[in-house]
C-alpha cells in the first residue's frame, strides 16, 4: 500500500516538472479543510473499524474505486455500470457543500459521467489513493479517498483535486458497489462540464 502511494507521488512530481502548459486558476481558492468545515467530510479515528474487518474487502473496494477512474478514462460505460447500485446517487462539488451535479439512479448516473466524458473532450487519468475506512461490515462500507486527475492536452496538467466520500454495500454476487459518490474537487481547471439535459 505505502509503494503505490509512494509511486503515485513520484508520478505526480514528475507530471508537475513536466508540464508543459501551466494553468493559472482565476477567482477565490477554497477555504483549507472546506470538506470537513462544510459537513462533507467526517473522518473518524482508527477504532470506528473494528480489527476483525475483512482486509479482503478492503482491497476488492479499493478495486471498485481504482475500476471506477480507469472505466471512467476510458469511456468503459459497461463496466462503470457495473459499479454502481440500482439507486446510487452521485453528487459533484467544487470547494464547497454546495452541489454542482446531483444524479440518483444508476441510468442517470451513467448519463452524467457521459455527457461529461465528451464535454471534456481531452484524456484525463484518474489517480485514486488515500483510502481511510470510517465503517467496514460484512454488507457495507464507508470510506473517504483523494484523488488527482491528469489532464492531457497539448501537454500535461493537473486537471483537479479530489477528495471522495463514498458508501459501498456488498451485494449477493460478491461485488461491491457504490450506493453514494461525493466528488469534492477543490478546484477544476477549464470550463466545467455541465450536466446533461
Amino acid at each position: 500500500m505505502y509503494t503505490r502511494n509512494f509511486r503515485m507521488v513520484a508520478l505526480l512530481i514528475a507530471v508537475s516538472g513536466a508540464m508543459v502548459k501551466a494553468h493559472s486558476v482565476a477567482g477565490p481558492q477554497p477555504e483549507q479543510a472546506w470538506a470537513s468545515k462544510s459537513g462533507l467530510v467526517a473522518l473518524l479515528p482508527p477504532s470506528a473499524v473494528p480489527a476483525t474487518a475483512d482486509p479482503m474487502a478492503r482491497l476488492l473496494i479499493e478495486d471498485a474505486f481504482n475500476r471506477y477512474a480507469v472505466a471512467l478514462d476510458e469511456g468503459r460505460w459497461d463496466v462503470l455500470k457495473s459499479l454502481f447500485t440500482e439507486d446510487a446517487r452521485v453528487e459533484v462539488v467544487e470547494g464547497s457543500n454546495k452541489p454542482l451535479v446531483a444524479v440518483a439512479g444508476r441510468d442517470a448516473v451513467l448519463t452524467n459521467f457521459a455527457s461529461a466524458w465528451k464535454q471534456q473532450g481531452e484524456q484525463r487519468r484518474h489517480l485514486i489513493s488515500n483510502f481511510v475506512f470510517n465503517q467496514l461490515t460484512d454488507s457495507h462500507a464507508s470510506l473517504i479517498a483523494y484523488g488527482v486527475v491528469i489532464v492531457a492536452n497539448d501537454g500535461l496538467s493537473i486537471g483537479t483535486s479530489i477528495i471522495y466520500t463514498a458508501d459501498l454495500r456488498h451485494d449477493p454476487d460478491g461485488a461491491w458497489r457504490f450506493s453514494r459518490l461525493l466528488v469534492g474537487m477543490d478546484k477544476y481547471v477549464g470550463q466545467k462540464p455541465h450536466a446533461p439535459e
